[in-house]
């Protein structure tokens, strides 16, 4: 039997169960109120549970320092889309992080030696650049 996967909201601390957005507080409710009717089939919602507080024991807080245009331009780009600014950036890093190797930045040369991180076939950005890092959230 394979384990079941539940998309994890790590801003809003949710976990998305039965079409909808579940707090730990809502998943104990709903295995509580399902005890309480006689209906022991709580391993579903259990799971849910379970996988919220392990994926939130798991996750860590990462601080970044950014010039006030990139965070004007991902809060703007976070607005459009309806999404939070952390979404936005756990998004644009999980992008670059998964570009084919060949377009990534050798790990060990100093910034100033990498003129850009290739983002795609048709996208980079300057890493010293806030004009094109702006261009690069704000599109």
């Amino acid at each position: 039997m394979s384990e079941e996967r539940f998309e994890i909201d790590y801003d809003a601390e949710a976990v998305f169960y039965e079409s909808g957005w579940r707090t730990r507080e809502d998943l104990a409710r709903l295995i509580k109120e399902m005890i309480d009717r006689g209906d022991y089939r709580i391993a579903r919602p259990s799971a849910a549970l379970e996988s919220l507080e392990s994926e939130l024991s798991r996750a860590r807080i990462m601080a970044v320092r950014v010039s006030p245009e990139l965070a004007k331009a991902a809060e703007q780009r976070a607005a459009r889309e309806g999404k939070a600014v952390s979404t936005i950036l756990r998004e644009a890093l999980a992008g670059l992080l998964s570009a084919p190797e060949a377009a990534k930045a050798p790990a060990n040369l100093p910034a100033a030696v990498i003129p850009a991180i290739e983002v795609d076939a048709e996208t980079s950005f300057s890493l010293d650049d806030p004009e094109m890092e702006q261009s690069w959230f704000g599109r």
